[in-house]
């Protein structure tokens, strides 16, 4: 039904925005990158790309501040289990490279790491969600995501077998690796990952 807005911002919040379109102020819900890809300036002119979420009790606008975001949302809302409040926060916990290398590569670490997503449904996602994703243009060197997965993906294992021998259960350990998600990376080693495990244990 809407494509896209234009018009002046009126409020700015972690995860919606008033915009002002000739007038009439829309509501919309957006992830936490997109607030802060806008600066939160009264009666600046912005575009905004829109989803109408429709149901029996609620009409619903979420923003996007490209059109490939959009893409990529309506997307995740194909898939059985994930709603818009989730496909928010996939894109507000993931940079959009991660998300299409992870499911492209068939790691779904990352995936379990956001809020909300399961071993199951990121499973799911990677099995609906490779063809539709192919066509999604990003900058990412496929051989390379997926020999950096594959490590990744390795370290990441190891590191949870010893926290498992140590003693903490699974619930634990998933809890720990969604605290230090933005924290490892490609070089981060076991013991690396295992410290910033323990030592996000006692925060959480």
């Amino acid at each position: 039904m809407y494509s896209f807005f234009k018009g002046n911002l009126c409020d700015l919040f972690e995860n919606s925005m008033t915009i002002d379109v000739n007038g009439i102020g829309y509501h919309l819900h957006i992830s936490k990158k997109d607030s802060q890809y806008y600066t939160p300036s009264i009666k600046q002119d912005i575009k905004v790309y829109v989803h109408l979420n429709v149901k029996e009790d609620s009409h619903t606008l979420y923003g996007f501040s490209t059109s490939n975001l959009k893409d990529i949302f309506l997307i995740l809302i194909s898939i059985s289990g994930i709603g818009p409040k989730i496909a928010l926060t996939i894109l507000s916990e993931l940079e959009t490279d991660q998300l299409i290398s992870s499911i492209l590569t068939n790691n779904i670490i990352p995936l379990t790491a956001v809020s909300g997503i399961g071993k199951k449904t990121a499973e799911r996602m990677v099995l609906e969600l490779k063809d539709k994703f192919k066509n999604i243009t990003v900058d990412i060197n496929l051989d390379s995501a997926i020999k950096e997965s594959s490590l990744k993906q390795q370290v990441q294992t190891e590191a949870r077998s010893a926290l498992a021998s140590l003693g903490y259960n699974q619930p634990e350990i998933r809890r720990m690796f969604q605290s230090i998600a933005g924290e490892t990376d490609e070089t981060s080693t076991v013991e690396e990952i295992i410290t910033m495990a323990l030592r996000s244990k006692s925060s959480i």
